[in-house]
């Protein structure tokens, strides 16, 4: 919804305003195509650039963008149906509220904006009139605000004393304010005249400070990552800490061949293991601080070891052995003269 230059008026009117006491406006006054404001007593314009601009060409072309906006409230779409009676305990969420006939609010009625600032709320009232009766509330809560309310009437809008009431009123005929009503919003009315009585009327501007996001995640992010490989099938340790520590232990199990381990072993649990075979594996073990890099220890293979030497020397004696008893049964030649 945009109201155009309207935005700059607490009150417009198409034949006249007409004031009692002392009424507090915090935008402009102006009335076209009558453009007479009466009043017994001075408005107090409390805002910065509030005037009376009466009929002057200020005045006319907010009027012409008061018609668009009275025509896109009118035709806002999908509305939900409301009763006459819109005083109720349940709260009114952002939306479009259409009633049958007239609208009338005896009580108190709440807008809820839904944790958002940007909820406008849109009632239509497109063939009668909109009332309040006296000490009638509509009050305004979790995001919601005055300047996205909008009460499209199709006649006269009509508020009874001590209305306390928000919104931007925008009446095809006429409004009535009686003595004491309270508006945070805008009263506009098409084409007919606005009588007020000691109001206080604001012309509220929209907050437009972008909604804070929220952060559900309250655990942070976990970078660590175990991404470490167990070749043999030794290490049956758990990974359990949160952040990729291993904390699980080498079972004891046997490793054949001669470790000549030329890494470094970095696991905080120790491998138990005994190297007494002959085999070539390696022994890789998931490094303690979770990085997934893996000391491995290197077997070379096997060259026979003290056992091999022990088998070389027993294997030399007995063929010195053969051999002198070979030269013993050798029978010797008889030298004949």
């Amino acid at each position: 919804m945009d109201l155009g230059t309207a935005k700059g008026f607490s009150v417009l009117a198409g034949s006249g305003i007409t004031n009692t006491g002392m009424t507090h406006v915090a935008g402009s006054l102006g009335t076209y195509e009558t453009p007479t404001v009466t009043t017994d007593t001075p408005f107090d314009f409390t805002g910065a650039d509030a005037v009376n601009h009466a009929g002057d060409g200020v005045t006319q072309t907010a009027k012409s963008d008061l018609l668009s906006a009275y025509n896109m409230a009118a035709g806002a779409l999908p509305p939900t149906a409301v009763p006459e009676e819109l005083a109720r305990t349940d709260p009114y969420l952002p939306g479009i509220y259409r009633a049958s006939s007239s609208m009338l609010l005896s009580g108190a009625m709440t807008l809820d904006g839904g944790g958002r600032k940007d909820g406008v709320f849109i009632f239509q009232a497109p063939a009668s009139t909109l009332t309040t009766a006296s000490n009638a509330t509509v009050r305004f809560v979790n995001g919601a605000q005055p300047c996205n309310v909008y009460w499209q009437v199709g006649s006269s809008a009509t508020f009874g004393t001590g209305t306390s009431f928000v919104g931007n009123v925008l009446a095809h005929t006429s409004i009535s304010a009686k003595t004491g009503a309270v508006f945070e919003g805008r009263l506009l009315a098409n084409n007919g005249a606005v009588t007020l009585d000691t109001n206080t009327i604001s012309a509220p501007t929209c907050d437009t400070t972008p909604d804070a996001g929220t952060d559900t995640d309250t655990q942070g992010t976990d970078a660590g990552t175990d991404t470490g490989t167990d070749a043999d099938a030794t290490d049956t340790g758990t990974d359990t800490d949160s952040e990729g520590t291993d904390v699980g232990t080498d079972t004891a199990g046997t490793d054949a061949g001669t470790n000549a381990d030329t890494g470094t072993q970095t696991d905080s649990a120790a491998d138990s293991g005994t190297d007494t075979g002959g085999g070539t594996g390696d022994d890789v073990t998931t490094p303690p601080n979770g990085s997934g890099t893996e000391a491995t220890d290197t077997d070379l293979p096997d060259t026979g070891g003290p056992n091999m030497l022990v088998l070389t020397i027993g294997f030399i004696a007995i063929l010195g052995g053969v051999s002198i008893i070979r030269l013993r049964r050798t029978p010797r030649a008889t030298h004949r003269a």
